[in-house]
């Protein structure tokens, strides 16, 4: 990965701290010349910066001084009052920690003395000591548990704090996830129910159809499973572990920009990529594991992305765009609730973000 991301930053880094040259060292606000940057990929050092202005993380975290802390001690609360557990989501919480990037040295209970800050950390000063972040992500996601309580926590939740601990402090981190939940995503992705994971993957499976069908065929050919079970995950940890480190990056500066829809439009694309030789594929249990492994395969982060776009794009014959998408949200939770859209079926209609690109 880093060998990658090294690479990437020095191709772009240049007109990068141009543009932070012409705006004194801030970020202008959204341009179409701004969206293609994004697009071509943001170096590592500026991704903190671009993910909270363009996600609306800042902003919210911005006009709510002082709700972190305050939800971080209401465990202490909790526990001063006798109630255990302090929720229900603690134990489960407490269980996924270790889980979380096992690999990672940062998120080791007994990290290297000799390991640096992690690397995408703001600020200048050098730790007194081994960092574990096992910490943070407890605190972020146990004080997520408390500020959104029809969530509280779902598994996915604890490797997207992770990555976000990568490149950001706890209550940026926090705050980006509140934004993800619930401005870039639709409302029950990650409720017990699920019910907007449900309604994604039916909008999903419809969009297929339209772009894809070859592939949608195959699978329900083979009968052993749906396509929607093999992708739903990609959905839900936003493509953590699923893409190659590097392609999980590019796809979250675009996400933070865009919206959702890249979502699906590297979903469609790899899926594309892939399509030729899943009709050549005679076992069904070939073809389910095929494209289970499929996105792992994703190493070339350009082709990836230029598929994404160029297939898909504004300009694309094939274009998705966010009212395409809503519609078919809106359309698919009328279906599972006998007619009236729910919910879960929140259309992207954030300022930020334009219906036509």
């Amino acid at each position: 990965m880093h060998a990658t991301v090294v690479n990437s930053d020095k191709k772009h880094l240049p007109k990068w701290d141009a543009l932070f040259r012409s705006n004194r060292g801030e970020l202008p606000e959204r341009s179409d010349k701004i969206k293609k940057l994004i697009r071509k990929g943001v170096p590592t050092q500026f991704r903190r910066k671009v993910w909270l202005k363009y996600s609306g993380a800042l902003d919210r975290m911005d006009m709510n001084p002082g709700v972190y802390l305050a939800m971080v001690g209401r465990e202490r609360q909790q526990i001063d009052r006798g109630v255990h557990p302090v929720n229900e989501f603690v134990d489960i919480i407490e269980r996924d920690l270790n889980r979380t990037f096992p690999d990672n040295l940062y998120f080791r209970a007994d990290p290297p003395i000799a390991a640096p800050a992690p690397p995408y950390w703001p600020g200048n000063a050098a730790p007194d000591g081994p960092i574990s972040l096992i910490a943070s992500l407890r605190r972020v996601l146990v004080a997520f548990s408390f500020f959104n309580a029809e969530i509280g926590y779902c598994q996915s939740l604890n490797y997207i704090v992770g990555l976000l601990l990568l490149f950001m402090s706890e209550e940026e981190a926090f705050w980006t996830l509140v934004v993800i939940t619930e401005n870039l995503l639709p409302a029950g992705m990650y409720t017990k129910t699920l019910s907007g994971t449900i309604t994604e993957m039916k909008v999903f499976k419809d969009i297929v159809k339209d772009k894809c069908k070859p592939i949608l065929t195959k699978v329900k050919e083979g009968g052993i499973v749906e396509l929607d079970m093999l992708t739903s995950p990609w959905f839900l940890t936003l493509y953590i572990n699923v893409l190659p480190n590097e392609c999980v990056l590019r796809l979250w500066d675009t996400f933070f920009y865009e919206g959702s829809k890249i979502l699906y439009r590297i979903a469609l694309a790899v899926l594309k990529l892939i399509e030729s030789d899943v009709i050549k594929l005679k076992d069904a249990m070939e073809v389910v594991q095929y494209i289970q492994t499929a996105p792992k395969r994703m190493t070339d982060v350009d082709k990836l992305m230029k598929a994404a776009f160029q297939r898909f794009g504004s300009k694309a014959v094939g274009h998705l765009s966010h009212h395409d998408i809503d519609r078919k949200r809106n359309e698919a939770s009328a279906a599972l609730n006998g007619g009236s859209a729910s919910p879960s079926a929140r259309p992207s209609t954030s300022s930020s973000l334009s219906s036509r690109s």
